[in-house]
């Protein structure tokens, strides 16, 4: 399987979001939340980054969600975050460099 460099760099923004999430309430979060959590920060970086996002509708029928609960998911998620979406290139590469070293460790377990 190979990754391209555009869907790399929405799952890198999707993980430094739900992290910048997470260190923000403090808190575990169950299976369920995980689910809305990356949810609702994938919505985020393809809003953010891409010019022709997907729209809350679409996003809500995919995560098997109310689009009213999505809808309230992305606000409290950028309260949260306190609307805190630019990732400055250091911070990218950081996270990049440590999904791609993740990755490489468990496809060497297989």
């Amino acid at each position: 399987m190979c990754i391209r460099d555009r869907d790399m760099e929405i799952l890198v923004c999707i993980i430094v979001y739900v992290d910048r999430f997470i260190n923000a309430k403090k808190i575990y979060l169950t299976l369920h939340e995980m689910h809305r959590v990356i949810l609702a920060a994938s919505l985020l970086a393809m809003k953010f980054y891409f010019d022709d996002p997907y729209n809350n509708k679409t996003f809500s029928r995919i995560g098997g969600i109310t689009l009213e609960e999505l809808n309230e998911l992305e606000a409290n998620f950028l309260i949260e975050i306190d609307y805190n979406l630019a990732i400055c290139k250091r911070e990218y590469k950081r996270y990049e460099k440590a999904l791609v070293s993740y990755a490489l460790i468990n496809v060497n377990k297989m």
